[in-house]
């Protein structure tokens, strides 16, 4: 029936049933209904993200597996919706507790590797729960991650189980897309970072799924109270900082009740989402999965842009250590052997490849020139067998009488500055067919 229709009538109907979306929980009761069971292990990760319990398929599977007519007819609409950058992928997710993510996903379009667009609506939907397990806090510290483990540590100095938990989220949606299994996946341990810094997404497997911009919007649902404005600070001193003080039945001062019977702000969690993101930048171990795979993320509060993170831009200010700021210290020794450093600008020119095929960008062409000038492209020392020998005679003389290749330090600058002078070109090249 629908082949004998007009070909613009049927091009809107198949876009409207590509894009259509489903109403998001309108309480914790009614998401509770759709969640999975606990697994049996306790990592931190795994009962702080309760997926659904059943896969969404994607709206356009239906009209695919009709007839090859209205099939083609529904590719034809697909590929239209990728080059106009309508694929959009909507999720909601619940913050139950200051601690769990409830993700369901509302619009899923069809199965593509390249998202146009992600929108996370991320709800307030309760206040702080006393947690048996683990503790609760919101504290600003500095990430810690054990030695010969992949995962931050859930103490009292490291990242907070809620930010945790986002960073997990994130890291399913790119590696595993609609599922979000990975903690379904057996884990294969990988000593870190011997394989850094490729070792973190190699334990599990992964389905190569590209972003190009995601939303992150954050809000509260008109059934909680939300804390005042200007109470932060206190807000974040009545939250217990480790299980101790969690299951402490010490007195509590009124005050302090009040405090944690008060949600957070959606803007305080948009704040703390951003500081997490761009820590999550800074780190070596976990940053390299976003600068390959995401373009730009932008975090709203109620619908208003409160920050924009360009992917890019912080791609191409990566020096040759790949750390730019705190987080980095730990591998200084690492970063010091050949070995290393190799690993390193393989992984750095694969992800500029990809950047450049998939449209992610790598930041302002003058930028990236300017962050990656000589020093950012250094070869390693050749063998001596492959070096010229350099002349008894001229080894003690000044460097401007020197013969161009009369020592091993001025045959490696040389080469340098070739391999410079290529990647500037070849840059040059891709950034203007961008």
């Amino acid at each position: 029936m629908f082949t004998h229709l007009p070909t613009e009538l049927l091009h809107t109907i198949l876009v409207n049933v590509i894009l259509s979306e489903s109403p998001a929980p309108k309480s914790i009761e009614e998401a509770r209904a759709t969640r999975r069971d606990l697994p049996v292990w306790k990592d931190v990760e795994a009962i702080t993200v309760l997926t659904e319990r059943k896969v969404p398929l994607p709206n356009s599977i239906g009209v695919l597996s009709t007839c090859r007519t209205l099939s083609d007819a529904t590719r034809s609409v697909i590929s239209f919706l990728e080059s106009t950058n309508r694929i959009v992928f909507k999720m909601d997710v619940l913050v139950i507790g200051e601690r769990e993510l409830w993700p369901t996903w509302t619009c899923v379009p069809a199965i593509v590797t390249c998202v146009n667009r992600l929108e996370m609506s991320v709800r307030v939907a309760d206040c702080y729960k006393e947690y048996i397990l683990f503790g609760h806090y919101f504290f600003d510290a500095e990430p810690y991650v054990p030695q010969g483990s992949l995962c931050p540590s859930d103490s009292r100095n490291g990242t907070p189980p809620l930010m945790q938990a986002f960073y997990y989220l994130a890291n399913a949606l790119i590696r595993r897309g609609t599922s979000l299994d990975l903690d379904n996946v057996p884990q294969t341990h990988v000593p870190w970072p011997s394989d850094y810094p490729l070792a973190h997404r190699s334990l599990r497997r992964d389905r190569g799924i590209y972003v190009q911009t995601m939303e992150v919007g954050t809000s509260a649902l008109e059934s909680i109270e939300l804390a005042p404005e200007d109470t932060l600070e206190d807000w974040l001193e009545a939250r217990p900082s480790d299980s101790l003080l969690a299951a402490d039945d010490a007195p509590i001062d009124d005050r302090t009740q009040r405090l944690r019977d008060l949600a957070i702000r959606p803007e305080w969690l948009a704040r703390f989402i951003a500081m997490d993101v761009d820590s999550t930048l800074k780190d070596p171990a976990h940053g390299s999965l976003l600068y390959e795979r995401l373009g730009t993320m932008r975090i709203l509060v109620e619908g208003r842009l409160c920050t924009q993170i360009d992917v890019g831009e912080r791609f191409a200010q990566l020096r040759e250590r790949f750390g730019i700021g705190r987080g980095a210290c730990h591998l200084t020794e690492f970063f010091q052997e050949q070995s290393g450093a190799a690993r390193y600008r393989d992984w750095w020119q694969k992800a500029l490849q990809t950047r450049l095929a998939l449209k992610l960008g790598v930041g302002s062409a003058e930028l990236f020139m300017n962050s990656h000038s000589v020093e950012s492209v250094l070869l390693p020392l050749p063998p001596a067998s492959k070096l010229p020998p350099a002349s008894e005679s001229t080894r003690d003389e000044d460097t401007r009488s020197t013969p161009r290749y009369s020592s091993a330090r001025m045959f490696f600058l040389h080469q340098v500055v070739k391999r410079a002078r290529s990647l500037m070109r070849t840059t040059k090249r891709s950034v203007a067919h961008v």
